[in-house]
């Protein structure tokens, strides 16, 4: 299926991407999204988080013969799909990309806002120690390695 939306001019688009020097806070996704809105794009609600905070996606495309959906922080503490997400959003929006008439994409930005919006590494130095020291972990999984690692 994806071999099917991966047609050589999406992969030469795919060589470009923009350069960033800070992470999209959870908090900034949420102006692309309305950003987006604004443009035209229908945004959609999935739903609310454990702690009541909307889950909003951006639908790309008409309901055609596939559809990808798309989500971004798949674990709070990792932003890179979310920057891609943006990026691939933008590319749609500004019709850079090649003809996906047969497809929507759904783009979720943030599939767990509560736990993301709670990492205090995202605007800081991006180097292993910023990240240890302000990754947020919760205190009843200390069993887990990736979130018992001591930092001292």
């Amino acid at each position: 299926m994806l071999a099917k939306l991966l047609t050589p001019s999406l992969a030469t688009w795919l060589t470009n991407p923009p350069k960033k020097s800070s992470y999209t806070t959870p908090q900034r996704l949420d102006k692309v999204l309305d950003r987006w809105g604004k443009a035209g794009i229908p945004l959609i609600s999935l739903g609310k988080s454990k702690e009541g905070t909307s889950i909003r996606a951006a639908q790309f495309g008409k309901r055609g013969k596939h559809t990808l959906l798309a989500w971004g922080y798949p674990h709070p503490d990792e932003p890179l799909g979310a920057e891609a997400l943006v990026w691939l959003g933008d590319g749609l929006l500004k019709q850079e990309l090649p003809d996906l008439t047969n497809w929507q994409i759904i783009i979720v930005l943030c599939a767990d806002p509560d736990e993301a919006t709670r990492q205090n590494w995202h605007a800081g130095n991006h180097d292993a120690l910023s990240y240890a020291k302000g990754l947020w972990r919760p205190t009843h999984l200390d069993w887990m390695v990736d979130y018992g690692f001591p930092l001292t």
